[in-house]
């Protein structure tokens, strides 16, 4: 199985990479007569304040991948729910609902396991395709703390049943692989400037990443590049992990794809 990962679309601030992504993707698998599985790790609007025509727009361009027979999975990025992702807290709730009122029509359906919710409300969130099993995590499930930053945190409670779930799946199909999904980037900090550090320090980024030994690929984004952490794989025993968060960021548009046969993975880029 090949899966496609995509991130940090902040549309419509990316003007018509969006659509110039969807059509690359669809265009280059055309001759496939099984699509790879599609992952979007958030950010996929650079603010919930648009108006729902926005929204509206947005989820039509990603639908044209469904009516190709694309299987979707989607977890929520800052943006999503806090106005230029970082607005105060009472904001994150009524704005999650909208995002999932909007966005849960393009999960892939009859797939669920263990979590029977195929909304995107109910984290972890739970697919089994084929002989592998995503999960998909909220990392913005108790922002409160760092209501007015960038940053993450997953929560006791998504821990707990992340493993759970992985524990049983792994009880239940010895063979399967896992994978698993957030938006915020568990590895630490990226320095731009003297005066200015981006990225994540994911609060609780140590827990998730001793649960997560000796599955197959973590994948994430927020940070706009694309990045193979290659030298982290054997540490935490995963066999990839993988950052794409640049597929509407530069010059070009592109997507990452990733074997899961031999975890290999690869950039793809059009011109726009």
């Amino acid at each position: 199985m090949k899966i496609i990962h995509i991130s940090d679309l902040h549309f419509p601030v990316t003007n018509d990479k969006t659509e110039c992504l969807v059509k690359g993707i669809i265009e280059h698998y055309r001759e496939y007569e099984i699509k790879p599985v599609l992952i979007l790790t958030g950010d996929i609007l650079d603010s919930p304040g648009y108006s729902d025509d926005v929204f509206i727009k947005v989820k039509n361009i990603l639908h044209e991948l469904k009516l190709d027979g694309y299987k979707m999975l989607i977890c929520p990025g800052n943006h999503d729910v806090k106005r230029n992702g970082i607005k105060r807290r009472r904001s994150i709730p009524a704005n999650k609902k909208k995002f999932n009122q909007v966005f849960k029509e393009l999960l892939c359906e009859g797939h669920n396991y263990l979590n029977p919710k195929n909304d995107l409300l109910s984290f972890p969130l739970v697919h089994k395709i084929s002989d592998v099993v995503f999960i998909g995590l909220d990392s913005m499930s108790k922002n409160q703390k760092y209501a007015k930053a960038a940053r993450g945190i997953i929560g006791s409670r998504q821990l707990i049943k992340l493993k759970s779930y992985i524990d049983q799946a792994r009880k239940e199909h010895p063979s399967c692989k896992i994978v698993v999904y957030l938006h915020h980037n568990p590895m630490g900090y990226f320095i731009i400037s003297k005066l200015h550090t981006w990225g994540t320090k994911l609060k609780d980024r140590t827990s998730l990443l001793n649960g997560l030994k000796d599955t197959d690929a973590l994948l994430f984004g927020h940070i706009h590049f694309d990045k193979r952490y290659s030298s982290k794989e054997s540490k935490y025993k995963i066999n990839c992990i993988q950052l794409s968060g640049g597929s509407t960021h530069g010059e070009d548009t592109g997507w990452t794809e990733i074997d899961l046969i031999d975890f290999s993975s690869k950039n793809l880029m059009i011109n726009v």
